[in-house]
């Protein structure tokens, strides 16, 4: 009988590593929209704004086609990024993060915040050699407006953008 109750607890277990492996996978493979409705009345006109974060040079179909088509399917006025957008390694195979952003350049205003991951390139020389520079470099010759603690104002929007650079 103690044999039955092992077999139980490894069947159990098998099945809970099943669970989390599949919700590992759907959450690395899929992403989901959040929508929040804000209202003021210093704002002159509506405003429509997609957040992107963490995305760690995850891509969402060949050169982030879907990513990028829900994106224009949302036709906002501008992209604001809240940071990890790449991914702090020593090797990367791809640019991701900069054809992504590059990609949407072309059409949105891009508002750029760092996160960790850009911080641990640009404070890990000895790690990740001039990787930092290279891709800010790369980010700032998209147009996008990078943003180190510090502000910027929208188009006749009435509406400020800041960006906060965590560790300074």
């Amino acid at each position: 009988e103690p044999m039955m109750w092992i077999k139980i607890l490894l069947i159990c277990i098998a099945v809970l590593a099943i669970i989390c492996l599949i919700s590992i996978w759907h959450s690395t493979t899929h992403f989901h929209k959040v929508f929040y409705r804000l209202s003021s009345d210093k704002i002159s006109k509506p405003v429509k704004f997609v957040l992107l974060s963490d995305l760690h040079d995850k891509e969402y179909g060949p050169h982030n086609e879907k990513l990028l088509k829900a994106i224009d399917e949302e036709a906002p006025d501008a992209v604001l990024v809240a940071g990890d957008m790449p991914t702090a390694l020593e090797e990367r195979e791809k640019k991701v993060a900069e054809e992504f952003i590059t990609a949407l350049s072309k059409k949105y205003r891009i508002y750029y915040g760092l996160g960790n991951h850009e911080a641990k390139m640009r404070w890990g020389k000895k790690r990740f050699g001039n990787r930092y520079e290279e891709y800010m470099k790369e980010i700032g010759e998209t147009g996008s407006i990078i943003l180190q603690n510090e502000f910027c104002d929208c188009e006749d929007d009435n509406i400020r953008i800041y960006g906060l650079d965590m560790i300074h």
